[in-house]
């Protein structure tokens, strides 16, 4: 569910696009997708534990998603890295 959030896609369906790469498709991330990740698997940790079933936790998840990517777009930090 995260990984279709943020790449649009399953690991097992990037892992069919990508057979001659090595580990997953977060291994090949940007630093801004690595970071969304990071972020909205800890949410979905406190949704679960709150008791939120899975459907209103995508709908949730993705709004976050949206919000963060917004704002880590713009971030320095982030700007930095990806330009490594």
């Amino acid at each position: 569910m995260l990984n279709i959030i943020v790449f649009g896609k399953t690991a097992s369906e990037w892992k069919k696009e990508n057979p001659e790469k090595q580990g997953n498709q977060r291994d090949y991330a940007s630093y801004l997708e690595n970071a969304l990740i990071a972020n909205i698997e800890m949410l979905n940790s406190t949704l679960i534990q709150q008791g939120i079933n899975q459907d209103k936790r995508l709908f949730i998840l993705k709004q976050q998603a949206e919000q963060m990517k917004k704002t880590l777009e713009n971030s320095p930090t982030i700007k930095r890295l990806d330009k490594k």
